[in-house]
């Protein structure tokens, strides 16, 4: 499934630090649009396997506040999945202070 595909990616960025680079700049607005939930697992897993997003925020300013279709925030998933790092939540929370203040239906 989706979860293997984005787990399968998070390992193969982490293994060398320029991929997260290239593959930014291969995605654009649009491809992430068009499948929320998919691009927001994605970020979810990137949080876990890279050491910082701050190259996919610079992008994608709008991720911190995309919801995903069971109504969570990447914020969300960084905190209650506990393996994010504090480098991660941090930066999370910069982009997108409400989001800390925004319920989180799972938990």
């Amino acid at each position: 499934g989706n979860s293997n595909v984005c787990t399968d990616f998070g390992l193969w960025i982490s293994t060398d630090s320029s991929r997260l680079s290239k593959l930014l700049g291969m995605l654009s607005l649009d491809a992430l649009d068009s499948n929320i939930d998919l691009s927001l697992e994605f970020f979810n897993k990137c949080m876990v396997w890279c050491d910082c997003i701050d190259q996919m925020l610079e992008k994608f300013p709008e991720i911190p506040q995309a919801v995903s279709s069971d109504g969570r925030i990447p914020l969300h998933h960084a905190t209650a999945d506990g393996c994010a790092g504090i480098v991660n939540i941090v930066l999370l929370f910069d982009a997108y202070p409400k989001g800390a203040s925004t319920v989180d239906p799972v938990t």
